[in-house]
This record gives structure tokens, C-alpha cells and sequence, in this order.
């Protein structure tokens, strides 16, 4: 009886967050991004699980179905062909032990793969078994399968496979295939019991995907994980292990313990967070495409909550002096969006306080603004974007003197090539991403602003600064008119 009641209220509760969804349409409509995905209505919060199956890209991610907080939380489920337009699908996935609890035993973030092999003994005919691992909150690591393709999931009968420990906090699951030593390898956030700095990421390995062996641990790194190898030329590999915040470390995977190369770097900041990735044979050659969270900010009188970053291809680069860099790009894909082009500037020079802004006639709530900029003898220089007279824009700075790149209250350290530097800043409504230097740095999030502030600034301080490209498009989905 208590059951029913409650599950009464929940669905009161859904049919309210629906009702409101209505009423707020037009509010709605004003910050919702056009390429970013984004849920209908309710809360989707960090992404869960990415898999590339048969051309068809599957998202999932955490999903409350009950209001635009992360609550009650599901697994969600978006699947794309083209990674700009998405569908989203009914949750898949609803909360472990029937438990009505807004946290304990929600679902949180995981991976999936493939069992081509049938390890699992779940296959139906000749459609492969897809599984998802996933981090049931304070209810350990858990396991559910599709056998026909992704509509409907089981959830494996003993879970959990890795029982919840308070002072370990084992959690997000990632789970890959290493071939060399034919098994599966699951790496795990998690403190190491009794160890003030164990916190870090911890390695299993498993030949049935249920029985889970412990084999090394890596410190420093913070929250889900994520690993993948990648070119750095035509005969040579790294391995990246990536965490929650965007920080990543190169070296060798033996398929028990990750061996570092280099230090720990960072090259993403802003409300970007747990990423995950879809790995696609493209004819001979493999993409590694990641996304993650930019926004999970709650605007009131909004629908929905939450914002996926656009897919971002990650690869390799080697510089002069022998440096190996992860890069962060838009996805080619990024060109098949119709785009028309609102400005076009070549080889100007901007003093400070001599003539007037030269992307004044720049105007609009979603725009892609690239730009190759000397910094001359400046300072510094400044974009205001969606800036009004009326109400201050959003602020990017970049500081020449330190190296520094600043915006969305984060700030990363930018090498500057042959005094120049390269912007790449994609506006779509409420969401915010700036790539620098071909995507050696990004810088993501979300932004409010006021519907009619929709106008551009760029100023240069204590210097002279030269323009010497600037391409500014207008962007829209490819199912607009």
C-alpha cells in the first residue's frame, strides 16, 4: 500500500513537471541550445554511457523524471546518426532495490560495450548483446544488458558486482577490451581504504565480465574515469587515461597498470565534467569523439536543465620541441549544420580608444566566431558576448603579459605561438565553448543572458592588437527551416 502511494505521488509529481513544461514554453524555447542536446523537459545531468553501434550513436546519461534537480535519478537514453541531431528515447533504466529514495541507489555514471564474443550468454540470434555498467549511488557497481539493441535492458540478476564500501567510494565504472591480453579491463574511481592520498583510479580485470580481479592502482586523478589509444604518428601510439575535470596523463597500458609518460595536465576548464567517449572505425582509420557536461544550471521558469557539450574528436599533436598534447576539436560533422555568414574581417589593427568596435555589426544568439588574432604589443584584449547597453555581456579575456586565458570564472594557461593566438568560440543561447589553438585548450559552460542582449565587442588594452582573420556564421540545427 505504502508502494502504491507513493509511486501515486511520483507520477503526480511528473504530470506537474509536464504542466509546467507547457506554461513555460516560450521561456523555454529562449534558452534551449540549438546543437547542444539537451533533455525535452526535467533534469539530465552527467552523461552515464556512450556506445557506436551499426552508425547509429547512443548517448546515455543520468535523467530525473521528476523535476529539473538531479533526483530520483534514471539512466536516460539519446541516440543520434549524425551527432547533431538527436532522439531521446524513454529512461531505460529506473533506480536499483525499488527504493523511492531521491539519492541512494540512483543511477550514476558507467560505460557500455558490445559482447561480441556472447561472454554473457545473453545473445539472441545474431543481434549482439549490448551492457551497461554503471555506479548505483552507495549500491555499488552494477550491470544490465539489451538483447535487441538498446530498446528494452535487464539488469543482471547478482548484482552488485563490486559491493559498496563507504571509505573507498568505488564508482564509474568505465569497462574496455583489451585485446593483447584478451580480457576486459574496468577502470573505477576509488580511495584506497586507510590512505590519506588514495584517491585515484583503480584497475580490474575480468574474463566473464561478472568476476572482477584487482590489479593496480593510479593516484592523483579524480572521478571517471576514461582510457583510449591514440596516434601520435603513423607508427606510433599513446595511451590517454582522462578523469572528471578534464585533466588527462599519456603513457603505456599493459592491460593491468597504466604506466605514465608525462605528468598530469589539464586542458579543459569550466563547468565541463565527466565525459565520455565513442570509439568509431572510420574506414582504416579509429575516432575517439568525446562529450560531456557544460551546464547543469536550473534557470527558473526553464523546462529542463542540463546541456551536453558538441562531440568533440580528440587526438594527438607532437610539437617542435618533441611536447605530445591531447587536442580537443569540434567534430567535422560540425560543417553539415546550415550556417550563414554574418561577418568577415582581414588584417585589421585595433588600437585602444581609436576607432569603433570592428564586430559591431555582429548580432545574434547563436554564432560561431573564429579568430586568428597578433597580439601586437597588447596587454590584453577582450570579447563581450551577448552584451546590450542595457546589461554587460560575458566576458572572455585573454592576458598577454601572463599567458592566460580567462572566462565562465576559470581561467587555463595558453602557449602562445609566434605571437598569435587562435579562437574558436561557439554561442549557442545558453551554452558556451571556446576552443584555442586548434583545441590545445577549451573552455566550456553555461551562460544566462537577457533575450534582447544579442551584440559583440572586441577590445584590445594597453596595446595594439591585429585582427588577422575573423569569420563570424550564424548556426542552426539542420531540421530548422
Amino acid at each position: 500500500m505504502r508502494r502504491k502511494l507513493i509511486l501515486s505521488i511520483l507520477v503526480v509529481l511528473v504530470c506537474a513537471s509536464g504542466l509546467m513544461a507547457q506554461s513555460k514554453q516560450d521561456s523555454t524555447f529562449n534558452y534551449r541550445p540549438l546543437i547542444h542536446f539537451t533533455p525535452e523537459v526535467n533534469c539530465m545531468a552527467n552523461p552515464a554511457a556512450a556506445l557506436y553501434v551499426d552508425g547509429v550513436y547512443h548517448l546515455f546519461y543520468e535523467y530525473s523524471p521528476l523535476a529539473t534537480k538531479p533526483i530520483f535519478l534514471n539512466m536516460g537514453h539519446a541516440t543520434s546518426t549524425s551527432l547533431i541531431d538527436w532522439k531521446e528515447h524513454e529512461p531505460i533504466l529506473e533506480p536499483d532495490d525499488d527504493t523511492r529514495d531521491y539519492n541512494k541507489c540512483n543511477i550514476r555514471c558507467g560505460s557500455a560495450i558490445v559482447d561480441d564474443n556472447n561472454v554473457l550468454g545473453k545473445q539472441e540470434g545474431s543481434q549482439k548483446t549490448f551492457v551497461i555498467f554503471y555506479n548505483s549511488f552507495e549500491c555499488g557497481i552494477r550491470m544490465a544488458y539489451s538483447t535487441d539493441a538498446g530498446k528494452t535492458w535487464a539488469k543482471y540478476a547478482d548484482n552488485p558486482l563490486i559491493p559498496y564500501v563507504e571509505a573507498e567510494n568505488t564508482r564509474d565504472p568505465k569497462v574496455i577490451w583489451h585485446e593483447p591480453t584478451k580480457s576486459f579491463v574496468m577502470l573505477v574511481a576509488r580511495n584506497i581504504d586507510g590512505e590519506a592520498d588514495g584517491e585515484g583510479i583503480s584497475f580490474y580485470t575480468s574474463k566473464d565480465l561478472i568476476n572482477w580481479e584487482y590489479s593496480s592502482h593510479v593516484r592523483g586523478m579524480q572521478g571517471r574515469p576514461d582510457i583510449f589509444e591514440l596516434l601520435v604518428d603513423a607508427d606510433e601510439t599513446r595511451w590517454v587515461l582522462t578523469d572528471n575535470k578534464g585533466q588527462y596523463m599519456l603513457g603505456d597500458f599493459n592491460g593491468k597498470e597504466f604506466l605514465p609518460s608525462d605528468e598530469l595536465r589539464q586542458n579543459q576548464a569550466g563547468d565541463f565534467s565527466a565525459p565520455v567517449t565513442f570509439n568509431v572505425q572510420d574506414g582504416d582509420t579509429r575516432r575517439v569523439i568525446q562529450m560531456g557536461s557544460v551546464s547543469q544550471k536550473q534557470i527558473p521558469g526553464v523546462a529542463f536543465s542540463g546541456a551536453m557539450s558538441i562531440p568533440m574528436e580528440l587526438t594527438l599533436r607532437k610539437s617542435e620541441d618533441g611536447v605530445i598534447k591531447l587536442i580537443k576539436q569540434p567534430v567535422r560533422e560540425m560543417k553539415s549544420i546550415e550556417a550563414r555568414q554574418l561577418l568577415s574581417i582581414k588584417k585589421k589593427r585595433i588600437i585602444p580608444g581609436l576607432g569603433k568596435n570592428p564586430i559591431s555589426k555582429l548580432k545574434g544568439d547563436c554564432v560561431r566566431i573564429i579568430g586568428e588574432y597578433d597580439l601586437g604589443n597588447v596587454d590584453a584584449f577582450g570579447l563581450l558576448l551577448r552584451n546590450s547597453k542595457a546589461n554587460d555581456g560575458h566576458e572572455l579575456l585573454f592576458d598577454a603579459k601572463n599567458k592566460k586565458l580567462s572566462s565562465l570564472m576559470k581561467s587555463l594557461p595558453i602557449e602562445v605561438k609566434d605571437n598569435k593566438i587562435k579562437l574558436d568560440i561557439i554561442l549557442d543561447k545558453s551554452t558556451l565553448e571556446i576552443f584555442v589553438n586548434d583545441g590545445e585548450a577549451v573552455i566550456s559552460g553555461a551562460i544566462v543572458s537577457k533575450m534582447d542582449s544579442k551584440e559583440y565587442l572586441l577590445e584590445p588594452k594597453g596595446g595594439e592588437l591585429v585582427i588577422k582573420s575573423l569569420s563570424a556564421y550564424s548556426l542552426r540545427s539542420k531540421d530548422m527551416k
